[in-house]
C-alpha cells in the first residue's frame, strides 16, 4: 500500500514549509522570547493538569453516584452553563497571565524543559 500523497487543503502554506518557517524563526529567536515561550508551557501543562484532574475526579465521582450509567449524552450539554464554551470571564483560558506577569514570573523562577 502507497501512502497517503501529502495535500494542501488552502492552498497557502504546506504543512512542511509551514513547519520550516516556524523551526527557523524558533531558532533565530531571543532568549527572552524562548523563555516567555517556556513559561507559557508550563503555566499551560500546568493547568492542563489541573483541569484533567478534575475532570477524572468528577468523572469517577458520577460514575460511583450513578452506578455506572451515564445519564447525560453529548446532547444534553448546556453550553451556557459551560465556562469555557459560552466565553464567560471565569474561564480557564481567560485566566492566562498577560506578558507582565509572565515576564514576572520567569524572572522569579527558572523554568526548564
Amino acid at each position: 500500500q502507497q501512502p497517503r500523497r501529502h495535500r494542501v487543503s488552502h492552498g497557502k502554506i504546506s504543512f512542511a514549509d509551514l513547519s520550516k518557517m516556524i523551526s527557523s524563526q524558533w531558532k533565530d529567536a531571543d532568549d527572552e522570547t524562548k523563555e516567555y515561550c517556556r513559561v507559557m508551557r508550563e503555566l499551560d501543562r500546568r493547568k492542563f493538569d489541573e483541569l484533567k484532574l478534575k475532570f477524572e475526579e468528577e468523572s469517577q465521582s458520577n460514575e460511583e453516584i450513578s452506578g455506572g450509567e451515564n445519564e447525560h449524552s453529548k446532547e444534553d450539554v448546556d453550553i451556557e452553563d459551560d465556562p469555557v464554551l459560552s466565553g464567560h470571564p471565569k474561564s480557564p483560558i481567560s485566566d492566562a497571565p498577560t506578558a507582565n506577569a509572565v515576564k514576572v514570573a520567569s524572572s522569579q523562577h527558572s523554568v526548564t524543559s
